[in-house]
């Protein structure tokens, strides 16, 4: 026989399942990957569940993938889409920072495309690294790439266009207009 607890105990688990995993799609923070239907580089602010929608069926090449949740009225979704790439292991790695001059209305997405390293195997095929993150609303975004800058240790001095005896005779003559303007002679 079946108790009352036997029945609704399979029904509450269900329940909790159910729930969880309502709120842990409602929780994601970042997707990325290496196979996307978006073949060309872009950049996209998502700002509305139309263009969630365009944009998760473009991601996805019309396959039947669910699109996690996104609360419009709080959050909006940033993407960076790479294009094609000839190697396996390239990922994109982003960076999403307000605006240190418009900290409430502006935001910044620093992206930097990583290529797969020479020590590991990878495999030759097309791929299309993309990355998705989900963020607080902001009426600006910049996408900027992160690139390494160099500055040299000893930068070199740019070469005088002066022979050393024309710069003797320039200094002589500075000199000498010094010691004139020092007696007053020039201006009287």
């Amino acid at each position: 026989m079946y108790t009352e607890a036997m029945i609704n105990t399979p029904l509450l688990v269900g329940l909790m399942f159910v729930s969880s995993f309502a709120s842990a799609a409602s929780a994601w923070d970042k997707i990325s990957g290496q196979s996307a239907g978006v073949k060309q580089k872009i950049f996209v602010v998502v700002r509305t569940q139309t263009e969630w929608n365009t944009l998760w069926t473009k991601h996805t090449a019309g396959k039947a993938e669910a699109r996690p949740a996104v609360d419009f009225s709080k959050e909006m979704v940033v993407a960076v889409f790479l294009g094609e790439r000839n190697q396996g292991g390239t990922k994109v790695e982003v960076k999403v920072m307000p605006d240190p001059l418009e900290p409430q209305s502006r935001m910044v997405v620093f992206y930097r495309e990583v290529p797969p390293s020479s020590k590991s195997f990878n495999m030759q095929m097309v791929c299309q690294p993309f990355v998705m993150v989900k963020v607080p609303r902001r009426a600006k975004v910049d996408f900027e790439e992160d690139v390494a800058m160099s500055i040299p240790e000893r930068p070199t001095a740019p070469q005088s266009i002066f022979s050393p005896d024309e710069k003797m005779r320039i200094m002589k003559s500075m000199d000498k207009l010094q010691s004139m303007a020092d007696a007053q002679i020039l201006f009287n």
